[in-house]
């Protein structure tokens, strides 16, 4: 991983049955248990109802996934991985900070969002082989939703520092 940044974005749904290490080009990638079986992603512990969303690691360093139970039954997962110079076009647009997803960092977030919700029909849609036309947008609008959250948590940030010195940096 010493090459260049990839400027692809790429979606992989499939299954954990053990430590399987995922590629980490400069991309934020965001992770969604699809079952009942929990997953430890970057050594974050991820409940079936949660999903993790990780900014890019400066260092390039791989993002380990697995099951917390080795005799667990295998965690079907769907991983969508965002380019960093895709992100940055689309928070320029937005005007938000290109780094506002460091926010979030390992924090697992709870499913049920409209982001795991456009999820589950991208989960749907590679399950009924849809073409990956239709993938593909639905894509989008995972990444749209999920520019939109962040522009909504910048506000509110912008709108706390209005009122407390500090708040920005904090």
């Amino acid at each position: 991983a010493d090459g260049p940044v990839s400027p692809l974005n790429a979606v992989w749904c499939g299954h954990v049955r053990q430590r399987i290490i995922l590629p980490q080009l400069g991309h934020v990638v965001l992770v969604f248990p699809l079952g009942e079986t929990a997953v430890i992603c970057a050594n974050t512990s991820l409940e079936a109802s949660q999903y993790l969303m990780l900014a890019a690691v400066p260092d390039g360093q791989p993002i380990t996934l697995g099951l917390p139970d080795p005799q667990a039954e295998a965690a079907p997962l769907l991983v969508m991985w965002l380019s960093p110079a895709f992100v940055a076009e689309l928070a320029q647009f937005l005007n938000i900070p290109e780094n506002l997803h460091e926010l979030l960092q390992g924090m697992p977030l709870l499913q049920g969002d409209p982001v795991s919700a456009i999820v589950a029909e991208v989960e749907a849609a590679y399950r009924a082989h849809r073409s990956p036309d239709a993938i593909e947008d639905l894509f989008l609008e995972v990444v749209g939703e999920v520019l939109r959250l962040m522009r909504l948590r910048h506000q509110t940030l912008q709108r706390l520092a209005r009122r407390r010195d500090g708040t920005t940096e904090d």
